[in-house]
């Protein structure tokens, strides 16, 4: 199976040719945003019935399988807890780098920078990947690759 990243300001999920799309939920952002808030969108707000019934909650670990067809283009949908503090940290940390260096404001390169040491602790990689040698932090990497510099 081919991976691929995509950015978390997509806006189009028919432009995506996957069987399977993963994407982060936060436990502090009701209703879901970004790529969740678009599925849920196509999927009639069934992402936030479940979100208001606690069978999705986002806390850090949880993992939620859904099926994507018809109203998606892809065959599953798979959603994973992110916790509340993943992003707050991301922005603090990469605040802390860019004040350190003398500058007023963050840029992509110090979300960058701070992005692994932040995200790769709340990673879980399965035992098959991680027989295979992949660890948390070499995904962190690899969606940082994906992202574009705009």
């Amino acid at each position: 199976m081919e991976l691929r990243f995509v950015h978390p300001s997509l806006t189009h999920l028919d432009d995506l040719d996957s069987e399977v799309l993963i994407c982060s939920v936060w436990s502090d952002s009701r209703p879901s945003h970004g790529v969740a808030g678009l599925c849920d969108f196509r999927l009639g707000g069934w992402i936030s019935h479940l979100e208001r019934q606690g069978c999705i909650t986002g806390e850090l670990g949880e993992t939620v399988l859904l099926p994507g067809k018809p109203r998606l283009a892809f065959e599953k949908l798979v959603m994973f807890g992110a916790g509340p503090r993943a992003s707050q940290y991301l922005v603090l940390g990469a605040k802390a780098r860019a004040a350190l260096r003398g500058r007023p404001s963050p840029e992509l390169a110090d979300v960058q920078a701070v992005a692994v040491p932040v995200l790769a602790h709340r990673v879980v990689v399965t035992y098959k990947a991680e027989a295979s040698g992949v660890r948390a932090a070499d995904l962190v990497r690899m969606v940082l690759e994906g992202v574009k510099k705009s």
